[in-house]
């Protein structure tokens, strides 16, 4: 996010690798992540070698820029980013810039200068003294920093390296204060995608004929899962673009759940504990704990943050029926999105409560059913948050609270049936719409798992359900465990660290609506060609 605060024009925060070094003058990067620094970025951007006057710009843009509304520095922003150090070349020039409270930098691969602020590069040494080799973590807070920080000499060293020494500087043990910045660390602070910013290609948005068409790409063995890093990279891109992933062969034992989700990062312990069983039992607390059929739902949906993944482990299964069910809620949500925008407005914009109350248990969270791409932070308008592409999805019926508890996007209470009715029609019939379109057997898979079987999916996103079964044809024992949100982001940035996620050229940035937009599309564009749908204002007739 661009920071616009007095002189920290064009700043950003963009977290960076953290460098370890003999002293300051070692160029092996290690993989530890550092904290958050302040970087405040070239006048000409790192990713844009762009003039400093706009003036400038026209004078030096090509000809047919300016009539197409074209300059130098719209260009340059479609220019791709440097993804390697061998991409922009050696440090060739260090100066002081025009303005001294900053230092330029010439790249010989580059074709402009780069010019960046004297605090920020400050602030962004990691040698011993300023960052701890153990822990990682900053030895000093940044507004420890001297107002009036300033270069004493600037050096470009034999391997690329940019050696500083600072004139004024805080009391580190030292009156000077040298700080050396390797090719590696220099490009990452400049040009990479920081670690903690995904490289997050659209999603694969599918029904059951396109998930079943390559279904075995999508499982693993136990053994890939557990022992081998680039196999369960893999399973976790998949899990990522399809939000689901089978597991062969995973022993029978009750600590194998444990064991296969705490690859995804650390368990989620929540009122069932770390992990839980999926039997039939007599007076159950849970409809999951008997053999009655269960409509396609997520889990904990009455909590405020859901847990993101779920696992499920089958240790018998020789009933029967008890079916597996699974279905792609953002997929649903595309379809509302595309053919129903009404239906679409209103489970965007209206909140729905969920409860749980057994057991001396009390949790009550409400939910958009459909949540759209909101950046972090952002709030939107009712219409405007309507045109948003799906991200997630909410739905529970088992565990939804009665109607009187739909709250408007506005956070407006509305607790008697009188005064809600109107919003509980309009969020039925898209309830009703939305119930309809994942369940139809056309959007559902349904497999019976075997004994050694483990399905990982996005709780966020899939939804799941089962057949009924028959207890006197045999026993059916599943054990479950969650994983959060928070540890999930984890492992990702360790297999992005790594090299082993997506990559820049897969796909930049955030999840591209277009993209995701047109995959949809084409899903639903193929059922509609072979379904018979009548529409009637918004509302389908079977």
């Amino acid at each position: 996010m661009l920071l616009r605060a007095s002189r920290l024009t064009g700043a950003w925060l963009q977290p960076t690798l953290r460098v370890g070094r003999n002293g300051c003058h070692t160029t092996r990067a290690v993989s530890k992540l550092a904290l958050y620094q302040l970087q405040l970025g070239s006048r000409h951007g790192p990713s844009e070698a762009r003039s400093s006057s706009k003036v400038e710009d026209r004078a030096t843009s090509r000809p047919g820029e300016e009539e197409r509304g074209e300059t130098r520095e719209s260009s340059s922003r479609a220019r791709k980013r440097p993804s390697t150090p061998d991409q922009i070349g050696r440090l060739v020039k260090a100066y002081v810039a025009h303005d001294p409270a900053d230092i330029t930098v010439e790249f010989e691969k580059l074709g402009a200068p780069v010019t960046i602020s004297q605090l920020w590069l400050r602030d962004a040494c990691q040698c011993p003294l300023c960052v701890s080799e153990s822990s990682g973590q900053k030895r000093f807070a940044t507004g420890d920093i001297p107002s009036d920080v300033k270069v004493d000499s600037l050096k470009v060293l034999e391997d690329g390296s940019l050696e500083v020494s600072w004139a004024k500087d805080m009391a580190l043990g030292s009156a000077e204060h040298v700080s050396t910045y390797p090719p590696d660390l220099l490009h990452q602070i400049l040009f990479a995608l920081p670690p903690y910013c995904r490289v997050t290609p659209a999603r694969e948005i599918w029904d059951s004929r396109h998930f079943e068409k390559d279904s075995r790409s999508r499982e693993i063995s136990y053994a890939h899962w557990m022992e081998d890093s680039s196999r369960f990279a893999e399973a976790f891109r998949n899990l990522y673009l399809w939000g689901l992933v089978v597991i062969r062969g995973v022993p029978q034992t009750e600590d194998a759940v444990a064991e296969v989700a705490s690859r995804l990062g650390h368990l989620q312990s929540t009122l069932y504990g770390p992990t839980w069983d999926v039997i039939s039992k007599p007076q159950a607390e849970n409809v999951a704990y008997t053999n009655e059929s269960l409509c396609l739902h997520q889990d904990l949906m009455y909590l405020r943050t859901p847990p993101r993944i779920q696992v499920l482990h089958c240790l018998e299964n020789g009933c029967e029926g008890g079916d597996s069910l699974f279905s792609d809620g953002v997929r649903a949500a595309h379809d509302l999105r595309t053919n129903h925008r009404t239906a679409y407005d209103a489970l965007t914009n209206l909140r729905v409560s969920y409860h749980y109350a057994k057991g001396g248990h009390y949790r009550q969270n409400s939910h958009f059913t459909i949540t759209t791409a909101l950046k972090r932070g952002e709030r939107a308008e009712r219409a405007e948050r309507a045109e948003r592409a799906p991200t997630f999805v909410r739905w529970s019926p088992p565990f939804q609270a009665p109607l009187w508890s739909i709250i408007s996007a506005g956070n407006r209470v509305s607790r008697f049936g009188e005064r809600v009715g109107h919003l509980v029609e309009v969020w039925q019939k898209a309830a009703k719409l939305f119930k309809g379109t994942l369940e139809d057997p056309a959007n559902m898979v349904q497999f019976r798992m075997q004994p050694g079987d483990c399905v990982v999916f996005d709780n966020w996103r899939i939804l799941h359900g089962r057949r009924a079964f028959d207890t006197a044809s045999g026993s059916r024992h599943l054990r479950g465990a969650y994983v959060e949100d928070e540890a999930l982001n984890s492992t990702w940035f360790r297999l992005q660290c790594e090299g082993l996620m997506f990559t820049e050229e897969k796909g930049r940035g955030a999840v591209s609506e277009s993209t995701e937009d047109e995959k949809a599309e084409r899903i639903l564009g193929a059922r509609n060609d072979s379904a018979v749908v009548e529409q009637t204002g918004g509302e389908v007739k079977a």
